[in-house]
């Protein structure tokens, strides 16, 4: 059988990078094997239902070059996509599963429901699994709301099989009989699941180890139904260090947190990729491509994975250095515009700017972060940078400097960079003892990207200002 995945988020807002990671593997799972990557919107929580958040899930799945074959937006031959078009299935298929005593209509009113859980019940007692057929007729007839609940067996146990986790077997005491359809004839999450996927033809379920306890419920549906099972593809957490999850407050949660800090779609499909899977080499770098040629299951990692934020700025850098300086640009420009950084600046000195930049650059954001370490007005040096200055022949080095720089006419990069030579001979300086007083005495830094480039865009009079302060 063609392989056939699915990613079903639902509209609630943002997409999480746990969630994107998920959809990052389903869609691998699928092009492995040069099967099919569906996309379902999964809108049956109309109370969480959030207005413009399909476009923002097609968005994210577009910028990162995962691209369905079959969706709300392209259409299929396993239509609609869309949860709540798709409502007339569920109710069939739930009044089925009574008809079969598979499950059974609950009458428990809410304050029934609190009161069990108030009193120490860890899930539902099955109250109304033992009503007679004339009191489910009755309660119908005075109009009574009821939910369809799937009924568990007491005893015995529950197993399946997990591509990464192995068999999975729970006792059936442990499981609650769940909810399949709610009062307003609208499904839960587990049951639409299990109805979508089976008359879509999905063969790989791809979803977060949280769900490896709930599993069995979907096990005993398809029994109940008589359906055969996906196979299942459990994913081990995404966590922080020290356990934390990613936090929404933290800026850390969300996949469009990422883009408006200046990460490329590219860089975070492939860090995530990493996140709980591993290639047979060393390899770190891959394009989408690559990966939907190398992607296996049984690389999948089973230990909570760790988001790295050091580990995704070095992946995001690697591309930031193969990107145009106008490429870089688009990036860099909304962080340097709201800085005022840029304001009555050229395009020449931006461009300037960027190329100074763009080999040090881990994310657009920080541009902002390394002008204010290299061109910061406050001008402070640290205690080992004074210590260097105050060593024997850099003063007279500073002034032959400062007095070559006085004479230059144009302030570019390409006529300071012989005045540093020519200062060397000046002052007899040379190597480390020529370079670092100047660099420390124009940028307070020990370090650095390319000296005359630098001193260019600080200007002539900022560069002379700074060396006159550190000539003693």
């Amino acid at each position: 059988m063609a392989v056939r995945t699915r990613f079903a988020p639902s509209p609630t807002g943002f997409i999480h990078v746990g969630n994107l990671r998920s959809a990052i593997f389903t869609y691998l799972i699928a092009k492995k094997d040069k099967g099919t990557f569906v996309l379902r919107i999964e809108d049956t929580d109309q109370e969480r239902y959030v207005e413009g958040a399909v476009d923002t899930i097609y968005y994210t799945l577009d910028s990162c070059g995962l691209l369905w074959d079959e969706g709300p937006d392209k259409g299929g031959e396993f239509g609609p996509y869309i949860q709540s078009e798709r409502m007339e299935q569920y109710k069939k298929y739930a009044l089925q599963l009574v008809e079969k005593k598979e499950a059974y209509k609950c009458f428990c009113t809410p304050e029934r429901l609190v009161s069990l859980r108030e009193d120490g019940h860890a899930k539902y007692d099955k109250h109304c699994l033992h009503l007679t057929e004339e009191e489910v007729a009755q309660k119908e007839t005075e109009g009574i709301p009821y939910v369809i609940r799937q009924k568990v067996p007491e005893t015995g146990s529950t197993s399946f099989t997990c591509q990464v986790y192995g068999e999975i077997k729970i006792d059936n005491k442990e499981i609650e009989d769940q909810i399949i359809l709610k009062s307003d004839n609208y499904p839960t999450y587990n049951f639409a699941n299990v109805i979508d996927d089976h008359l879509m033809n999905i063969t790989h379920v791809v979803r977060g180890n949280e769900y490896l306890t709930s599993t069995p419920k979907y096990t005993l549906l398809y029994k109940a139904l008589g359906w055969d099972e996906p196979t299942y593809v459990h994913l081990p957490h995404v966590i922080k260090e020290g356990g934390k999850k990613l936090s929404k407050r933290e800026g850390d949660a969300y996949y469009t947190d990422f883009i408006k800090r200046g990460y490329l779609p590219d860089a975070i499909v492939n860090f995530l990729v990493l996140l709980g899977w591993s290639p047979e080499n060393n390899q770190e770098k891959f394009s989408l491509t690559e990966l939907e040629e190398i992607f296996s299951i049984d690389r999948i990692n089973k230990s909570p994975a760790v988001f790295d934020i050091k580990k995704l700025n070095w992946v995001n850098a690697q591309y930031i250095k193969e990107l145009s300086i106008d490429e870089l640009k688009e990036v860099c420009m909304p962080h340097l515009v709201n800085s005022g950084i840029i304001e009555g600046k050229d395009e020449s000195w931006i461009d300037s700017l960027l190329n100074v930049f763009k080999d040090r650059i881990s994310y657009g954001e920080e541009v902002i972060e390394l002008y204010d370490e290299f061109f910061n007005l406050e001008f402070k040096l640290d205690e080992e940078a004074t210590e260097f200055l105050n060593q024997e022949g850099v003063n007279d080095t500073l002034i032959a400097f400062k007095e070559l720089l006085i004479e230059l006419e144009n302030f570019t990069a390409q006529d300071i960079k012989p005045l540093i030579k020519q200062t060397g001979k000046i002052s007899g300086s040379k190597g480390k003892m020529l370079y670092m007083p100047l660099r420390i005495a124009t940028t307070a830094s020990m370090h650095g990207p390319d000296l005359p480039q630098v001193l260019a865009l600080l200007g002539k009079d900022t560069v002379i200002e700074r060396l006159n302060s550190n000539i003693k």
